[in-house]
């Protein structure tokens, strides 16, 4: 899979193809999505507390920085609109950049986020990489990663 800052402003598979109807990436740096996970000496102790910017979210379930979420709920029920939040401030307020992987997201979600997060100006430090379920991904059971 293609890595890299060139990546932000981007949508793509998790084959590295371009979704977003953008030019093809060519040249950048690739890495395994298959490798063993890092040593737990190697991990950084979560203390740090990550500023969600959403104070039930902040209250309840507080995120610590360099680690992972996730975001599950029916239809209709605001994941994409606290996804944006999420991203909006890394990006914002942290000036940081922000990956999104959309496992099994339906394509019109995907285009739901993804106009979400042009319209509030922060695609260009967001990369968003879509599995299976998206536009012109394979069926999980057509390229044995089932």
């Amino acid at each position: 899979m293609p890595v890299g800052s060139e990546l932000l402003g981007r949508v793509i598979d998790l084959h590295g193809r371009v979704l977003d109807g953008g030019l093809p990436l060519q040249g950048l740096q690739r890495a395994s999505l298959y490798r063993a996970p890092p040593r737990a000496s190697q991990l950084q102790r979560a203390g740090q507390l990550y500023p969600t910017g959403i104070k039930a979210i902040a209250l309840f379930s507080p995120f610590t920085h360099g680690g992972r979420a996730a975001v599950f709920g029916g239809a209709g029920v605001g994941k994409t609109i606290i996804l944006t939040e999420f991203i909006r401030n890394a990006v914002e307020h942290l000036r940081g950049v922000a990956v999104f992987a959309g496992i099994g997201e339906r394509s019109r979600e995907g285009l739901e986020l993804w106009e979400e997060m042009k319209r509030r100006e922060v695609l260009g430090q967001t990369a968003m990489v879509f599995g299976h379920g998206a536009a012109r991904c394979d069926p999980p059971s057509c390229t044995g990663e089932a």
